[in-house]
């Protein structure tokens, strides 16, 4: 009788274990959408279906703006307001930030052409709008105190303009519950 009790502890703490597993994503997904105040359907990955060529190309900035095959990093940024030019060329100047210097400055230098992007909550594909700015955010938990400033901006330029942004996950290890989950992103980060 001991040895069936032990047996079958033993066969759900294995399925409990599994069950968490397989559901990791979600774990990550609750902790970040909580911890940062995001809600959880703007929280995105690239799956493996993505073109490797993609990680080439892509703009190696915290956040960058795209509408179709245009994009702007906002370390590229430049522009003016009242009192003249003010060039961002870096993420510091986020403050700064206005919609007239991202469609000033979209390039088709760079883009986000052969990524396949889902989202972490349901695997919900994402489609880059070609007639919609959308700002792009790479995160990882390990910025997660850091972001607050880049978020507050996003969504004033969400409320202000209807400026739509997502977060991409390079927390890899922390969503890999996920089958189709790109497992290395090597964009030197």
């Amino acid at each position: 009788m001991r040895k069936k009790l032990i047996l079958i502890f033993f066969i759900c703490h294995c399925s409990f274990c599994i069950a968490q597993d397989n559901d990791k994503h979600l774990v990550y997904l609750n902790e970040e959408s909580s911890e940062t105040n995001v809600n959880a359907d703007k929280f995105y990955y690239v799956t493996s279906k993505s073109d490797s060529v993609f990680f080439k190309d892509i703009k190696r900035s915290l956040i960058t703006f795209v509408k179709g095959n245009k994009s702007v990093s906002i370390d590229e940024l430049n522009g003016s307001d009242s009192n003249g030019t003010i060039q961002l060329n870096n993420s510091c100047g986020i403050k700064d930030l206005s919609l007239e210097m991202i469609n000033n400055n979209l390039n088709d230098i760079k883009g986000y052409k052969g990524i396949d992007i889902k989202r972490i909550k349901d695997q919900k594909p994402f489609n880059i709008n070609r007639n919609e700015i959308t700002g792009i955010m790479l995160y990882s938990k390990k910025l997660r105190y850091l972001v607050e400033p880049y978020l507050k901006k996003l969504n004033e330029l969400k409320e202000k303009y209807g400026v739509d942004y997502i977060l991409i996950t390079l927390d890899t290890t922390l969503i890999n519950s996920l089958p189709d989950s790109y497992e290395n992103i090597g964009i030197g980060m």
